[in-house]
């Protein structure tokens, strides 16, 4: 199973109810240049602008902390990222929760691509 989930073109991760990156791969590394598995309090690392507005995303504004927060579900964000590389980059961000038969959150899975 874990040769498959490295062989994705895209950037499936996996966080915990408190939003920290416990399962990436290499296309998310690909992406954003590094991996860091920092809880939902240190979103300011990540940097990025919604398209076509260009509004900077705030680190509580981020999908996967509405999703981590909320439950909400987010598809089709389209986003500029500073990359950890010094890279501009275009990307699709979707999040979704991870529920528990009871509907106790717990965690989300996020898509880059």
């Amino acid at each position: 199973m874990a040769r498959s989930y490295r062989a994705f073109r895209r950037s499936p991760g996996i966080v915990d109810k408190n939003g920290k990156l416990i399962k990436g791969n290499p296309a998310g590394v690909e992406i954003w240049g590094a991996e860091p598995k920092v809880p939902m309090e240190e979103y300011g690392v990540f940097k990025a602008r919604r398209l076509p507005s260009g509004e900077e995303i705030g680190p509580d504004d981020w999908a996967l902390a509405h999703t981590i927060k909320n439950g909400t579900t987010i598809t089709d964000e389209l986003l500029e990222i500073d990359a950890f590389d010094g890279r501009k980059k275009i990307i699709l961000n979707y999040t979704a929760p991870v529920m528990d038969d009871a509907g106790k959150m717990l965690g989300a899975i996020v898509v880059n691509e």
